[in-house]
């Protein structure tokens, strides 16, 4: 598993934000900057991916999970390789073709050719950046709406009360 450090402040007080909203607003915000903050290390990986036929490269996709009963509070977005039946790839056959060209394989004598690691690793700081931003610019738009049926009720007065 790779490990990254990241400067992510600025955090906490979305957070006192996105309290303020109702929780399907909430959801939405974040699965939407989730989804955004993912697309440069989707795009990267892509470039990265070494092309035979082009399903692998053509297969990876941002898969967004929401929050459950479990984790109500926690929304993720990453990454992910297609299955073995969107590659092809009989149900009797050993190994997985993506993993096979990521960590490569001693038995098949293949050296690693890793692209979605590098893809997270380049654009992880920006993937941060954008999360950070995006849920920012969905904050203020929803408390835009909420204060034209409110006056008086802005997101800097918020942050501020808040903070």
């Amino acid at each position: 598993m790779i490990k990254l450090s990241i400067d992510a402040g600025g955090f906490a007080e979305l957070n006192k934000a996105l309290a303020e909203l109702e929780p399907h607003l909430q959801k939405r915000i974040v699965s939407r900057a989730l989804g955004k903050a993912a697309r440069p290390v989707l795009a990267t990986a892509k470039a990265n991916v070494p092309v035979d036929t082009g399903k692998l490269r053509d297969g990876l996709k941002i898969r967004r999970r929401g929050p459950s009963r479990k984790t109500p509070h926690r929304q993720s977005a990453r990454v992910t390789t297609p299955t073995r039946k969107e590659l092809d790839i009989p149900a009797d056959a050993t190994g997985y073709y993506p993993a096979v060209i990521e960590y490569g394989s001693e038995s098949r004598e293949l050296a690693p050719r890793p692209y979605l690691r590098p893809a997270l690793a380049a654009n992880a700081s920006q993937a941060v950046n954008t999360l950070r931003e995006e849920t920012a610019k969905g904050i203020k738009s929803k408390f835009r709406r909420r204060s034209r049926a409110k006056k008086g009720l802005s997101f800097a007065k918020l942050v501020k009360e808040l903070g």
